[in-house]
């Protein structure tokens, strides 16, 4: 900054210092792209408000499907809005001194897909479909080293901004019995023997 001064200062009294004046350019330039792409994000984020997520089943297991309400509010239009279900391998292991972790995507369900949606202030975009678990897929599960993470996964492309994705974790439980709560949570009285 005070380098920038001190050539305004000497541009001012008329003499241009060409040294200078090479050197305090280019830091201008990036100073002012970096406050435009500051800006530029800021009103990416601010334009685009909260996502809601809701599943109406809450034990998930292969085979099953609930339905999904998701609600994106904002004030911003977009190319191109996506819903999917998403199931990732996660492997956490050492090679030499480095810790690496691996993620491969094993199941990748487009659940709706919309182009050109206009999020309006006051008035959320919303959308109700169902969601399938694949009988042969994998439950949630987590060790030392290894995961496996079911989520749904929004995606969106505005108009002149850049693509964003959130991830909303589900569990999935293994296959088995269907785990749905007891109809009722009144007791049911026996009849005892009656000594005579």
């Amino acid at each position: 900054m005070a380098v920038l001064v001190i050539a305004v200062n000497k541009a001012v009294a008329g003499k241009i210092d060409g040294v200078l004046s090479s050197v305090v350019l280019p830091f201008c330039g990036v100073a002012i792209w970096s406050i435009w792409f500051l800006f530029r994000q800021m009103s990416s984020l601010t334009l685009l408000g909260p996502t809601i997520v809701e599943i109406a089943r809450h034990r998930l297991q292969p085979g099953q499907a609930c339905e999904v309400y998701l609600s994106q509010s904002g004030h911003i239009q977009l190319r191109k809005f996506a819903l999917r279900l998403v199931c990732e391998e996660e492997a956490t292991y050492q090679q030499g001194t480095d810790i690496r972790v691996e993620r491969f995507r094993v199941v990748d369900v487009p659940l709706r897909e919309e182009a050109r949606v206009a999020l309006e202030p006051g008035q959320p975009f919303e959308i109700k479909t169902s969601c399938s678990i694949p009988v042969t897929a994998m439950h949630s599960f987590q060790s030392t080293h290894n995961r496996v993470l079911w989520s749904l996964r929004v995606q969106a492309s505005p108009e002149g901004g850049k693509p964003f994705e959130r991830s909303f974790p589900i569990i999935v439980y293994p296959a088995g019995p269907a785990l749905e709560p007891p109809a009722s949570n009144t007791l049911v009285a026996r009849p005892r023997a009656v000594a005579s």
